[in-house]
């Protein structure tokens, strides 16, 4: 969410503002310059955020390219902001995700989006969620089919204009960059959607101002409401009613709710120990998250993919050792309880017992 929100914004300050200065709006250079400062820093924090960013930069310098305003801006005045937005985008990307973070991705990506992983999908893999989705386990069907149908139109309506027309070219150039990479993964299409659904408020308010006669327009009006409560219900019940189901098609390789009550153990047993949230924590397997984020607060957690010799001594030493189950043997004298992490992932959590009776009394 907070790549597809500095993206958003950067996207917003690329297409919105060009399109007032394309409009005839003369502005200086020092504004010019402050513009494109601000887009190289968001596409820098957007580097630093995940390596899917380059797909969107991608996309959109492609769509810039190919909508005519842009074009002719990037003609004019191109060589007065690109040097200063691309080292507001280095250095950006440098100071928050390190020194590596520019080429990192390129290192790892390519080869795990071309196989996929244990996150290979079809290429209509999201389409199946967008248009008719009904999980195998059962439940109810979901479709966010009203956005797509008005995205349409709004590319339709707008093509003329340079926003619209800009959206449209990035979400589809988008759109099909993740269909052909076998890599997918449910919060990956928020990258285009996004998009779809700004393009879906312009197709509304655009068949609306060509709609005259008045009868028609309160068809419209029907049609709009119906299908904002339509998603607005499937909002809801994703959120609140089936939020970590598995009949909820954007439920993947979710956490349990039994890593909420870990986190909140954990924290328990810190108020009753003398070291307060400096208390030693180890935590033992190849991919503990979300745990992390909820031990964010204390800073002597260690982690370590496997049992190795370092790994076995904190086990030692710990007063709260979290392991994958059967990776350790806890010590002698602890109280050993179970939780869930993800489906069909289970963590052992070995508490000395004297810290665990304060901490439960």
């Amino acid at each position: 969410m907070l790549l597809i929100l500095l993206g958003a914004l950067a996207i917003g300050l690329v297409g919105g503002g060009r399109a007032r200065s394309f409009a005839g709006r003369r502005n200086s250079e020092a504004r010019l310059w402050a513009r494109d400062l601000a887009v190289g820093v968001l596409a820098g924090l957007m580097i630093a955020t995940k390596e899917t960013a380059w797909l969107m930069i991608l996309s959109s310098a492609v769509a810039l390219v190919l909508t005519p305003e842009p074009r002719r801006w990037l003609r004019r005045h191109g060589g007065i902001v690109a040097g200063p937005a691309l080292l507001a985008f280095v250095v950006a990307a440098i100071v928050l995700g390190g020194p590596g973070m520019l080429l990192a991705p390129l290192g790892f990506y390519p080869g795990l989006a071309a196989s996929g992983g244990d996150h290979a999908h079809p290429w209509f893999y999201y389409l199946g969620f967008l248009l008719w989705s009904r999980p195998q386990t059962g439940g109810p069907v979901w479709s966010e089919a009203a956005i797509m149908v008005l995205a349409c139109l709004g590319g339709w309506v707008g093509w003329r204009r340079s926003l619209p027309r800009f959206l449209a070219v990035y979400t589809v150039l988008l759109a099909a960059a993740y269909a052909l990479i076998p890599y997918k993964t449910p919060w990956c299409l928020l990258g285009f959607w996004w998009g779809a659904a700004v393009l879906a408020g312009i197709g509304a308010a655009g068949v609306w101002i060509r709609i005259k006669e008045e009868r028609a327009r309160w068809g419209w009006a029907v049609v709009l409401v119906a299908a904002a409560v339509h998603l607005g219900w499937q909002a809801w019940r994703a959120s609140f009613v089936f939020p970590a189901d598995r009949r909820n098609p954007y439920v993947y390789a979710q956490a349990v709710g039994d890593v909420v009550r870990l986190g909140a153990l954990v924290g328990r047993l810190a108020r009753a120990h003398p070291d307060g949230n400096r208390m030693l924590v180890a935590v033992i397997g190849p991919d503990p998250w979300p745990l992390p984020w909820y031990l964010r607060r204390m800073p002597r957690v260690g982690y370590w993919p496997e049992p190795d010799a370092d790994a076995r001594r904190a086990v030692r030493a710990a007063p709260v050792v979290i392991a994958g189950r059967g990776l350790v043997r806890p010590p002698a004298g602890r109280v050993v309880r179970y939780y869930g992490l993800r489906p069909d992932v289970t963590l052992e959590v070995s508490v000395e017992r004297r810290l665990w009776e304060r901490a439960v009394r």
